[in-house]
């Protein structure tokens, strides 16, 4: 609606013009000064007001621009928040299943709404941006988060499983902790380029 009164103005404005030219070219009781000329000024207010027009209209258009890419790039630090919860209930080496399967499936619903926004807002390809790492990287999280191979206890002491499940609680080994404290460094890092790349956009 703003570009139809920007255009409708435009156009009034323009009318106006050539009325203003006649009254001053058949009215013989308004005198200018010969060396002014009455299509000269008329040229120019029309330049003006074009000029004025195409500039609020880019202006418009760049605010616009912004907005968008602010908002893929705060989405994307929605992410790095649900990894920093995860992270902060993982300090006692514990977390409940139900907990961990919450907040990586909303992080998974966060990347997919991303995706979505930055094709339908920008033309941006996330997936393709990070060259596909994100997608590797929680996919290794979320296996070490909730998944453990199958163990025969009897060969094996309790120092070498990497997670066991108690009561509907996840307890890690030290070494998986570190695993896991390692990935979220490196998600978080790759979150932070993922927005440098659409903040260049």
């Amino acid at each position: 609606m703003n570009k139809f009164y920007q255009i409708l103005i435009l156009i009034v404005a323009f009318i106006s013009g050539i009325i203003v030219n006649e009254i001053f070219v058949n009215w013989s009781f308004i005198t200018f000064n010969p060396e002014l000329s009455i299509s000269n000024l008329l040229s120019v207010g029309t330049t003006l007001i074009i000029a004025i027009f195409l500039t609020n209209y880019f202006d418009r258009s760049k605010f616009h621009s912004r907005k968008k890419v602010d908002l893929i790039i705060n989405r994307l630090g929605e992410i790095n928040n649900v990894l920093n919860d995860i992270s902060n209930d993982l300090e006692d080496g514990k977390i409940s299943y139900q907990k961990a399967a919450s907040r990586l499936k909303k992080i998974y619903g966060i990347y997919l709404s991303i995706s979505k926004e930055a094709e339908n807002l920008k033309n941006i390809n996330i997936s393709k941006l990070g060259n596909n790492q994100f997608e590797d990287k929680f996919k290794h999280l979320k296996d070490l988060l909730t998944n453990t191979p199958k163990i025969d206890k009897t060969k094996i002491s309790n120092s070498e499983i990497p997670l066991e499940v108690k009561d509907g609680i996840i307890f890690y080994h030290q070494n998986r902790l570190t695993e896991i404290n390692y990935l979220f460094e490196i998600l978080n890092n790759t979150i932070f380029g993922l927005q440098l790349n659409v903040e260049g956009k």
